[in-house]
């Protein structure tokens, strides 16, 4: 593996990414990496496992900081596009095979961005939510047990800006038509499940998998566990499984 600096140019900003490539020439598929609302770094340490499990496999990884804390989505996907754009203009990597990684707050925005834009080829989704920040909020303030103190809980609303309580995904989910995997922790206490994976079955996206992994929360890692040591194999297994059949990398 290899890593280089990736220049990525917005709207209104410069800013640049790092860049983890595979041994080899390429041109080699590649995933962004998109935040949750708890972590804008690009040391989040889900995008660190990525970084250690894809490039073994054939899978350039991008990871950024995101331009601050209280982003509007809308502005998170403008930086995103703009990483995909720069990925695409490089020889070494193969412009149809690009994907979005996105985890919590970051599954609202990938979405928004695969549902508009042509370089999107697939999803990899972590605690994806199916409904508003506000109707997320609701549902989780009604579940029966909020013994949360294990998780890195989102700010208010579950992770976005007040000018965003009200964003609904429901058309941008409808216009994800690449194929795209989900994650779900079965004891996830921050996410209204049965509701967001409704709301994914409803839209018919194709080639849609859907993993609910047994004895995690938010995150597919161990009890509290908030390091690359906890994340789960079945996680592992399963995103490696699927990228390598979705990815033609192998």
């Amino acid at each position: 593996m290899r890593s280089e600096r990736l220049v990525a140019s917005s709207a209104d900003r410069e800013f640049t990414a790092k860049l983890t490539l595979p041994k080899g020439a390429g041109p080699f598929p590649a995933i962004v990496c998109i935040h949750p609302a708890s972590d804008g770094t690009r040391d989040h340490f889900l995008f660190l496992h990525l970084e250690g499990l894809l490039p073994p496999l054939g899978v350039a990884v991008a990871r950024f900081d995101r331009r601050g804390s209280d982003v509007p989505l809308a502005d998170q996907a403008r930086d995103v596009d703009a990483v995909l754009e720069a990925l695409a203009a490089r020889s070494d990597i193969d412009a149809a095979r690009l994907g979005l990684w996105g985890f919590s707050q970051g599954a609202w925005v990938a979405p928004l961005v695969a549902s508009r834009s042509e370089r999107v080829a697939f999803l990899i989704l972590v605690a994806a939510p199916g409904v508003s920040p506000a109707e997320r909020a609701r549902l989780v303030a009604a579940k029966p047990s909020r013994a949360m103190e294990h998780e890195a809980g989102p700010p208010l609303a579950l992770g976005a800006v007040a000018t965003d309580r009200d964003f609904d995904p429901a058309p941008y989910i409808a216009g994800v038509h690449v194929p795209t995997l989900l994650f779900y922790g079965e004891d996830d206490e921050w996410q209204p499940t049965d509701e967001s994976v409704a709301a994914w079955e409803r839209a018919g996206t194709r080639d849609l998998m859907i993993a609910r992994i047994p004895k995690t929360g938010h995150a597919p890692t161990a009890p509290g566990g908030m390091d690359i040591a906890s994340v789960l194999p079945r996680y592992t297994d399963t995103l490696g499984g699927w990228i390598k059949r979705v990815a033609r990398t192998g």
